[in-house]
């Protein structure tokens, strides 16, 4: 039996399908306003804050689908890597804490370096874990193994009917390599 939380995600995904299908997907289609600005603020923001380094900083907002006041959804895709997106120094192995305003569903999240040619390479990848019934605190834990050039997290954010995509920069410290015995 499917919970109440897969069922939302099995509705919005079915809804964002029928919405890539275009006008022969019907009303759906038609109530998709365009997006220049994100509608809804709440579901917009998504602060990071470091365990070790006791950094705090607004992830930078990419791709989403969020619904708005007059009933339409404003969607926009923006392809990654975004520019400009804040940094914090991590340490490999370190918990981080993702903090909404408003409740999330589900969060997954990936790391990855950025090459010449302004492409992501992805390095690992996850899911989040909820820290709080309100379900606006998350937590994600880097591998222990992540090297130095993980350069950008990546979180997917996943509502009740709504998604939101945000990055931030890293700057990762590698765990410390065990002495060797003599």
């Amino acid at each position: 039996m499917r919970s109440s939380g897969d069922r939302r995600r099995l509705g919005l995904i079915a809804a964002l399908t029928a919405f890539a299908a275009g006008p022969a997907a019907g009303a759906l289609a038609q109530t998709v306003a365009p997006a220049d600005k994100p509608p809804v603020k709440d579901l917009t923001v998504m602060i990071v804050k470091t365990t070790n380094s006791k950094q705090s900083v607004q992830a930078t907002l990419g791709s989403y689908c969020l619904p708005s006041d007059d009933g339409t959804y404003s969607c926009k895709e923006i392809p990654a890597p975004l520019p400009n997106v804040p940094r914090v120094k991590v340490n490999a192995g370190e918990t981080i804490s993702l903090l909404f305003k408003s409740p999330v569903g589900y969060v997954t999240w990936r790391t990855a370096r950025v090459n010449g040619k302004k492409q992501e390479i992805l390095i690992s990848q996850g899911e989040g874990d909820q820290v709080t019934k309100t379900k606006k605190r998350w937590k994600i834990t880097l591998p222990k193994t992540m090297k130095k050039n993980a350069t950008i997290v990546g979180v997917f954010a996943q509502y009740v009917n709504a998604y939101a995509s945000f990055e931030f920069g890293i700057d990762v410290k590698p765990a410390k390599k065990p002495a060797k015995k003599k």
